[in-house]
């Protein structure tokens, strides 16, 4: 499997990002970050492009200010 066909858990996506897991649930809540995808009743992941996308259109709307 290649990266971009990836899902991510909880501690993939904090590295990835670099925020603590209160931010990046808050971040969720407010709708500002990419939400879960629960695969069972008991296990929830991310998909690794879309948390790609998410950090590079964070970066250009900084870089566009």
């Amino acid at each position: 499997m290649n990266k971009e066909n990836k899902l991510l858990r909880i501690n993939d996506v904090l590295d990835i990002v670099g925020v603590s897991k209160s931010q990046w649930y808050k971040l969720m809540a407010e709708g500002k970050a990419p939400q879960s995808v629960k695969i069972s009743h008991r296990w929830v992941c991310w998909d690794y492009q879309e948390i790609i996308k998410w950090i590079e259109d964070i970066k250009k709307q900084y870089n566009s200010e």
